[in-house]
């Protein structure tokens, strides 16, 4: 993905949403947690510390490297330049939060990630709204 302004770093302020947001998804996130479309990590501030293990993908080459350098010494996550088609791995908990709307194949995008889903485990999927919004 290319992200021609500043939506990423102007997202990036809205804390108190974002707060709202893990507040609603928070007891479905455990063990092993794979965030698609990281982007610069938003999100992911949110859960960082209460995961094991967390995948961050972001194919976005720019934001790819914010996120390694921004999570360089965290043990517990993995900072991956991966299409979900990709990853061998499962995981308990997938997430897509503000991403899926970006993906031109999303119905193929998702019957990915459900074959990389532990039995039992949650797909988490937020978009916009609004047209407008997005």
């Amino acid at each position: 993905m290319d992200y021609p302004g500043l939506e990423l770093e102007n997202f990036d302020k809205a804390v108190i949403w974002r707060k709202y947001i893990y507040l609603l998804i928070k007891k479905y996130i455990n063990n092993n947690v794979l965030e698609v479309g990281a982007g610069i990590g938003s999100f992911t501030k949110n859960y960082e510390k209460k995961i094991r293990h967390l995948t961050l993908s972001e194919t976005d080459d720019s934001n790819f490297n914010l996120l390694t350098s921004k999570f360089k010494d965290k043990n517990n996550i993995k900072v991956i330049n991966s299409f979900t088609s990709q990853i061998s791995e499962t995981f308990s908990t997938i997430l897509y939060l503000n991403v899926l709307e970006h993906i031109e194949k999303d119905a193929e995008e998702i019957s990915q990630a459900l074959k990389k889903l532990k039995a039992n485990g949650h797909l988490i999927i937020l978009v916009p709204a609004h047209n407008e919004l997005y």
